[in-house]
């Protein structure tokens, strides 16, 4: 096979594995991400900051090396391609967002009215 169809077969490989990764992230692992439960569109929001903070590095000025303002344009590319490729996830998971939302919110709203060790409710 010649090397241009392996990498093409590599870069499709690494883009489909990557697809929805904040999206799973956001559905999966949420307690390290939510506040106030799970987001609508984690993927897509997880996308944004990632292209944001890289963009601050190409606005900055303040004598820091070049190669950080180098590895943000790399990333950004990827994130800007990738940020629709979230969207479909997001709107996919959609259901199990609310569902999830839902036993968030009934769980705290449980540790909220549920009295301290040892105490009355209030």
């Amino acid at each position: 096979m010649r090397k241009a169809h392996v990498l093409t077969i590599l870069v499709a490989a690494a883009t489909s594995a990557s697809v929805g990764c904040g999206s799973c992230a956001e559905a999966f692992c949420g307690p390290m991400f939510w506040y106030d439960g799970p987001r609508f569109y984690g993927g897509v929001r997880m996308d944004a900051e990632e292209i944001s903070e890289n963009a601050k590095k190409l606005r900055t000025t303040s004598g820091e090396e070049i190669s950080s303002r180098v590895e943000a344009v790399p990333v950004i590319a990827f994130f800007s391609a990738h940020m629709p490729l979230s969207a479909i996830a997001d709107t996919l998971a959609i259901p199990i967002v609310m569902y999830e939302r839902e036993q968030w919110r009934s769980q705290h709203n449980q540790q909220a009215t549920s009295p301290a060790p040892g105490g009355e409710p209030d």
